[in-house]
């Protein structure tokens, strides 16, 4: 049954996942897809997808061949829920922040969501949270 199947892929990836956690981020040779790019393009598991997002190492938002995102394969592939999911993450600190490449990819793909779903783009946006910005000269001089 289909059940059977998507549980025992789940326990296997689950596995997968638990002796190299970082294989999250491996990508094919040729189409340099991700394994989150392939789990979005050709699965609607949000259990898998879960998974692969739960795993405990840091996460990028690699390219594949044709330079699209995780986050705009899901847009592409119309796959709302997993971009709600990718979304959730993007808030976590297993996101990749610090690369400049990961963060100029958001940025676009943020673009994209706010072009074609308005109101899901403003609700995201309602549920980040803000942190202050850093002080930069501090001290007896600036005041």
């Amino acid at each position: 049954s289909l059940s059977s199947s998507e549980d025992q892929l789940l326990k296997t990836m689950g596995l997968l996942l638990d002796r190299n956690p970082a294989c999250v981020n491996a990508t094919a040779s040729e189409s340099e897809m991700s394994l989150l790019h392939f789990v979005i393009q050709n699965t609607s598991s949000a259990a898998l997808l879960e998974l692969l997002l739960s795993v405990d190492c840091f996460i990028g938002l690699p390219k594949d061949n044709r330079g699209k995102t995780v986050l705009e394969t899901a847009i592409d592939h119309g796959k709302w829920h997993a971009l709600q999911l990718l979304l959730e993450f993007l808030c976590s600190p297993r996101f990749l922040r610090s690369v400049p490449a990961s963060m100029d990819a958001l940025s676009k793909a943020l673009k994209l969501i706010a072009q074609k779903y308005p109101r899901d783009f403003l609700h995201f946006l309602s549920t980040v949270e803000l942190l202050p910005e850093p002080e930069v000269m501090v001290g007896e001089d600036t005041e």
